[in-house]
């Protein structure tokens, strides 16, 4: 079989005006999704038709373990914690959830057929949502904090499909068979990556039913299903959004079409949509991508364009046995004693075999040449004046 390569990393979207950030009242304070709700949550979706702020909110739900029986988001709200003190994130989206669930705009929204799977091999969840003119919004969940579920998304890097772009192919094409009415397929991160793997997968007579497929920072599809018949059907139907310092969102093969949208955080940390700023019923947009950001998605493109696959395989593999054998099923629990963590990492490592750890030495020792040959080329272009505002800027940098 010809070694799959992943293609080059999407650098530059398509152009769009970029926007100043402001408030949704036109001051100048920054606005965020739960200012788009306080905003925009008396007008029903009757006055007002679904949008990508919209199909963010649903992409956020989908990280809540919802009631599995068919309620209104204003009754799920009543039986879901309020907030999640251990899990920065996934606070946010239950804050959410109660925000919304006091609105007239999404509080009587019915929400059905939510599923979670976690185990061993698979790290999934999804949820459907009915709008009133009978438009359906599928939401697939992103990576949660579960060391499968981190496991999975490296493995995307020589497998496909994962269990988990199986089991959203399957969960699409059950509701597009069983319900009427046009689908909106959306998530964020993973589950990005899940709704454009499934709509590219799913069987070509219910394609045409798609009538948007929104990836909020997802990662890309492998090459060959970016080549296949069912994704060129469906790439005309895909936005795909990115933030400034994009690196989830660039990885594997890039959509071709990508917005870069204003983030408040810093370097990765830009991947939580809540720092995403908005202004009305859209994103604020910047010109372009962070040359950090560029930078990064260089030096892991060429690195994983130089491994085979069995490379690739092999050194998830060790990782993430190294990860497993602390007895931590997330990261969460790893957190807790670091220490212990790092003791069982330690007696586990001493059992790899030297062939292993030579591959793993090998791996790690490249993507760092690749990383400063490509620092040095993006130094060697800018000019002296551009040089010593760089400097400059690094020696003010913290540690985060």
């Amino acid at each position: 079989m010809k070694e799959e390569l992943l293609l080059e990393p999407q650098t530059k979207g398509t152009t769009i005006q970029k926007k100043p950030s402001s408030a949704l009242g036109g001051g100048k304070a920054m606005s965020y999704l739960p200012d788009y709700i306080t905003w925009r949550g008396d007008l029903p979706f009757a006055a007002d038709p679904a949008n990508d702020l919209d199909t963010l909110v649903m992409a956020a739900l989908s990280y809540i373990d919802l009631p599995a029986e068919t309620q209104v988001f204003a009754q799920c709200a009543k039986s879901v914690p309020p907030d999640d003190p251990d899990d920065h994130f996934r606070g946010e989206c239950r804050r959410l959830l109660q925000q919304i669930a006091k609105s007239s705009r999404f509080g009587a929204l019915t929400v059905r057929d939510a599923v979670s799977v976690l185990n061993d091999e698979i790290q999934f969840a999804a949820m459907t949502v009915d709008l009133p003119d009978g438009t359906h919004i599928i939401a697939f969940r992103g990576t949660d904090g579960s060391l499968t579920g981190w496991r999975e998304d490296f493995a995307m890097s020589f497998e496909s499909p994962v269990p988990a772009q199986a089991a959203a192919q399957k969960y699409l094409e059950r509701h597009l068979t069983q319900d009427a009415g046009d689908v909106i397929v959306t998530g964020h991160s993973k589950g990005g990556n899940l709704a454009v793997y499934a709509a590219a997968h799913t069987k070509a007579d219910l394609q045409g039913r798609i009538r948007r497929v929104v990836s909020f920072d997802g990662p890309g599809v492998d090459d060959e299903t970016a080549a296949s018949d069912g994704y060129a059907a469906v790439a005309s139907r895909i936005i795909a959004y990115v933030p400034q310092f994009a690196v989830v969102g660039l990885l594997m093969a890039a959509h071709p079409v990508h917005r870069v949208v204003m983030s408040d955080n810093n370097g990765i940390m830009q991947h939580d949509p809540f720092s995403w700023e908005v202004q009305g019923k859209d994103f604020c947009y910047a010109e372009d991508l962070d040359k950090g950001s560029v930078l990064v998605n260089q030096t892991v493109h060429q690195w994983l364009a130089q491994c085979t696959r069995e490379q690739r395989r092999k050194f998830v593999d060790a990782i993430f046995d190294l990860l497993a054998s602390t007895q931590r099923i997330n990261w969460k629990e790893m957190r807790k004693d670091v220490h212990a963590g790092v003791t069982a990492i330690r007696g586990v490592r001493e059992q790899i075999d030297i062939e292993t750890a030579r591959m793993i030495a090998n791996l790690l020792g490249r993507l760092a040449v690749i990383g400063a040959g490509n620092a040095l080329e993006m130094l060697r272009q800018k000019t002296p004046f551009q040089q010593e505002s760089a400097q400059k800027e690094q020696g003010g940098l913290e540690h985060v």
